[in-house]
C-alpha cells in the first residue's frame, strides 16, 4: 500500500489540464465529424430510440433505452422536425462518452503507475485509434459500455490504494461493471477480469473483497428477468442468449479466425479499407502527403521504445496489480473476439487496455514524445482515410432518392444486396418497422426458388428494381447519381427497372 501522505501529495500536484485538453480536442473532432454512412444497425437503434419501440435488446439491454432517455432530454424524439435529428444526437452522445472515457483513462493510467507527463501522450494514442474514433462518430453500442467499464476499473484501482473502506469502492466498481454488461453483454469479460484480479482464492479477506465486488452483478439477471417477454426461467435464458440461440452470434475458430483477428487488430489502430484507393484517386496530393507524413511519424514513434529494468517496491504493488489485471482483461477480450471470427467491433476496448498495461512501466521505457508522435500519426491517418471521407461522402446509394421511390411506389419490389440499411432507414423516418414489406435481400437466397419467385413477379406485371446490376457508385457525395431509371431490369422481361 502506498503511504497516504505520498499518495495525497501526488494527487494534489498532478497536472490535469494537458489530459483534459487532449480529451477535449478529440471529443470536438468526433462531434464535428459524425459519419454520413451509418450502418444498418445504427439506423435501427436510432429508430427504436426515436419512436420508443423495442427498447430492450438482448445483446445490449439498455442501449436503446439510454438513447430514448437522451433524446427525450434534448427534445429530439418523436415525429419531424425535431425527431429527424435523432441519429445525429445519438452520435453526439457516443462522442461525449468517448471523450469522458479518455478522462477516466487518464486517472486510471496514473493509478497504473504512468508518469504524469506521459499520460496526455497515451491519451492521444488511445483516442486516435480507429476503434475509438469509429464508434465515437457512429450510433453503435460500444462507446458507452467502455466508459462504464473504465469507471469500474478506476474505482477498483482506488480500492487497491485504500486502507479502510476498500469494500465500499469494490461495491461501486462492481455496480459500474454490471451496468456495463447491461449496456452490452460483451463487457462480461471486463467484469470477470476485475473479479479474477482480486485473487479470491488467496484467503478469506480476498474472498470477502471478491464477494463485495460480485454482489452488484445480481442486477444483471434481475434486469433480464424484468425485460424478458413471457417470463419464466427458460424465457429469461432464451431472451438473454437470443443471438447465440438464433445463430446471430456463432463460435468460429481456425485459420480464418486467426487471419481476421490479425486484420481487425490492425484496423483497430488505423483505418484500412477497400475504399482507400478511390479516395486516393479522388484527392491524390492531399491524401498522399498525409499518408507519407503519417507513416514517417509512426516509424519515429515506434522506434522509440526499449526494455528497461525497474526495481520492484512495496509502494508499486497496487500499480502492478492494476497493470496485471488489465492485461488479463485484454487477453479475455481478444480471445472472445478471436472466437467470433476476429470481429473488429469486439476489439474497441483493446487500445485502452493496452495503454493501462504498458504506460505504467512493466519494463517498458517509451518517451512521451515518441508516444505522442505515434498518436499524431494515427490521428492524421484516421482523419484522412476514415472520419473526414465518411462525413463528407456517401459510400452507397441508400439515401433520400431511394427512400422516396420506395415510399412512392408501394407496389414495386426492390431486390437489394444489403436491404437492412434501407429497411431501418424507413423505420427511422416513418416509425413503422414494416414500412416497405416489398424489400427483398439477395444474399443467401436459394437460386432455384429465387428464380421461380422472380419469374412469377415479372409474369404478374410487377415492377422490380435492383441494385445488383452495374456499379455501386461509391464516393459520389449524393444518393443516386442517375436521375433516370431505365427499363429492362432482367434480360427475360421488359417489365422491370434498373437501379444503378
Amino acid at each position: 500500500m502506498i503511504p497516504r501522505r505520498a499518495h495525497s501529495f501526488r494527487l494534489r500536484t498532478g497536472r490535469l489540464w494537458p489530459s483534459v485538453a487532449v480529451a477535449g480536442l478529440l471529443t470536438a473532432i468526433c462531434l464535428a465529424l459524425p459519419t454520413r454512412n451509418a450502418t444498418g444497425d445504427a439506423w435501427y437503434y436510432a429508430a427504436c430510440s426515436r419512436w420508443g419501440q423495442e427498447l430492450w435488446q438482448p445483446h445490449h439491454l439498455l442501449y436503446n433505452a439510454i438513447g430514448w432517455a437522451w433524446l427525450r432530454l434534448v427534445g429530439a424524439s418523436g415525429p419531424a422536425p425535431a425527431g429527424e435529428l435523432a441519429l445525429t444526437w445519438l452520435q453526439m452522445l457516443n462522442a461525449l462518452a468517448a471523450g469522458a472515457s479518455l478522462l477516466v483513462l487518464g486517472r486510471l493510467l496514473w493509478r497504473a503507475g504512468a508518469p504524469t507527463a506521459a499520460i496526455p501522450a497515451w491519451l492521444l494514442l488511445v483516442g486516435s485509434s480507429f476503434g475509438m474514433l469509429r464508434f465515437a462518430t457512429e450510433n453503435e453500442t460500444y462507446s458507452q459500455p467502455v466508459l462504464l467499464a473504465l469507471l469500474a476499473s478506476l474505482f477498483w484501482a482506488r480500492a487497491l490504494y485504500a486502507g479502510a473502506g476498500r469494500r465500499r469502492w469494490l461495491v461501486l466498481a462492481g455496480l459500474l461493471a454490471a451496468l456495463a454488461c447491461l449496456v452490452h453483454q460483451l463487457m462480461v469479460w471486463w467484469w470477470l477480469g476485475l473479479l479474477l484480479g482480486l485473487r479470491p482464492w488467496r484467503g478469506r479477506p480476498a474472498l470477502g473483497e471478491a464477494l463485495a465486488y460480485a454482489l452488484p452483478a445480481l442486477l444483471v439477471p434481475l434486469a433480464y428477468a424484468l425485460a424478458a417477454p413471457g417470463g419464466g426461467a427458460g424465457g429469461v435464458v432464451r431472451f438473454a442468449l437470443h443471438d447465440y440461440l438464433t445463430g446471430g452470434a456463432r463460435v468460429e475458430l481456425g485459420g480464418k479466425a486467426l487471419l481476421f483477428t490479425a486484420i481487425s487488430l490492425v484496423r483497430t489502430a488505423g483505418q484500412v479499407h477497400g475504399n482507400m484507393l478511390p479516395l486516393l484517386l479522388r484527392w491524390p496530393l492531399l491524401l498522399g502527403s498525409i499518408a507519407l507524413g503519417s507513416l514517417g511519424l509512426a516509424v519515429y514513434g515506434m522506434l522509440g521504445w526499449r526494455l528497461a529494468s525497474r526495481e520492484k517496491s512495496a509502494a508499486d504493488q497496487p500499480a502492478r496489480a492494476v497493470r496485471r489485471t488489465h492485461t488479463l482483461i485484454g487477453g479475455l477480450h481478444l480471445a472472445f473476439a478471436m472466437q467470433a471470427t476476429g470481429n473488429a467491433e469486439f476489439m474497441v476496448m483493446l487500445p485502452a487496455l493496452a495503454a493501462v498495461a504498458l504506460a505504467g512501466g512493466a519494463g517498458l521505457a517509451w518517451p512521451p514524445r515518441r508516444v505522442a508522435a505515434l498518436g499524431t500519426a494515427l490521428l492524421s491517418w484516421n482523419l484522412a482515410f476514415g472520419l473526414v471521407p465518411a462525413h463528407l461522402l456517401e459510400y452507397s446509394g441508400t439515401g433520400p432518392a431511394l427512400r422516396a421511390r420506395v415510399l412512392g411506389q408501394p407496389g414495386a419490389w426492390f431486390l437489394l444486396r444489403d436491404p437492412n440499411v434501407l429497411r431501418n432507414q424507413l423505420h427511422y423516418f416513418t416509425g413503422r418497422p414494416t414500412a416497405a414489406p416489398r424489400i427483398v435481400g439477395l444474399a443467401r437466397q436459394d437460386s432455384a426458388a429465387f428464380r421461380h419467385w422472380l419469374a412469377g413477379r415479372l409474369a404478374a406485371g410487377d415492377t422490380v428494381y435492383t441494385d445488383a446490376l452495374g456499379a455501386t457508385w461509391p464516393l459520389t457525395g449524393r444518393s443516386w447519381p442517375r436521375a433516370t431509371w431505365p427499363p429492362g431490369c432482367w434480360p427475360a422481361s421488359r417489365r422491370g427497372a434498373l437501379i444503378r
